[in-house]
């Protein structure tokens, strides 16, 4: 497909400068304060892109496409561009040169969807819900591992504090498009959100080695439980810990301290999809 066929199919707006106001504003995208300023977010690549066109009207809303007008050869990408006709999401065309000031990854596949990010929880939690606290994860790929993994294991939200940006191009990507699916929400105030949990009648456990801890695979768990994973260096605060309703530890060997947060959350998640179900 040519340059002026994309324009004609799918009235695509097309870009001519590097410091139009949209490539500018898209180039910002790259930096969390952006990001929440505009509401928005990127998500790079054909495979991306696919995932946030799927989710599109349900758990995710694609505010535009832009493409590079050299990709508009390569068949999954017309079919993005299909599918954002046939739900009316703008398109936004560019030479390669043009698309590269937005772009993050050292070799762009020549389409990046541009997400709104979802707006402040409303915080009701189902009571038979099951949902994963973070506490402060600060590697993006974990997080995005982490939604990859809550997604597959039936997770009903994840809820995080002091937290990589859910957002970031690094997260999104290490997702492979479970953010669009999984709701995330950012507090500041995480006592209040444990009490909120325990109040509606959840039991909150720490994932964590201590005295008197319940051993997965080995113990009674409850449909609803909600785990908090610790920080990658440090583990659950003392602070969230002294809160919780018990601690729960994975078995290994006794050579191996400790596992990846990703790992562990995994594991833990995988244990009630394997007890319980979705």
């Amino acid at each position: 497909m040519t340059r002026e066929e994309c324009i004609s199919r799918f009235q695509a707006e097309y870009l001519r400068s590097r410091t139009g106001a949209t490539v500018s504003m898209l180039a910002k995208l790259k930096d969390a304060k952006y990001r929440e300023e505009y509401g928005l977010f990127l998500a790079e690549g054909v495979k991306l892109t696919e995932e946030a066109l799927a989710c599109h009207g349900q758990s995710a809303e694609t505010e535009m496409l832009f493409v590079s007008e050299n990709a508009l050869q390569n068949e999954r990408i017309l079919a993005c561009l299909e599918d954002a006709g046939r739900c009316g999401i703008p398109i936004k065309l560019a030479s390669s040169e043009v698309f590269e000031k937005a772009a993050t990854e050292k070799a762009p596949q020549g389409i990046i969807a541009v997400l709104k990010r979802n707006g402040a929880a409303d915080l009701s939690f189902r009571t038979e819900g099951r949902y994963l606290l973070l506490d402060t994860i600060q590697d993006p790929g974990n997080l995005g591992t982490i939604l990859r993994s809550a997604v597959a294991f039936g997770a009903d939200g994840l809820i995080g504090w002091d937290c990589a940006d859910p957002t970031g191009p690094k997260t999104v990507r290490a997702s492979m498009g479970a953010v669009f699916r999984c709701p995330v929400t950012m507090t500041k105030d995480p006592a209040g959100i444990i009490r909120k949990l325990q109040g509606e009648g959840h039991r909150v456990l720490a994932a964590a080695l201590a005295e008197n801890s319940l051993c997965a695979g080995k113990t009674e768990l409850l449909p609803n439980d909600c785990i908090i994973i610790g920080n990658e260096g440090h583990g659950v605060s003392e602070e969230i810990l002294a809160m919780c309703d018990g601690v729960i530890r994975i078995p290994m060997q006794a050579v191996t301290e400790s596992l990846n947060a990703s790992v562990a959350a995994s594991v833990l998640m995988w244990e009630y999809y394997r007890t319980f179900g979705l």
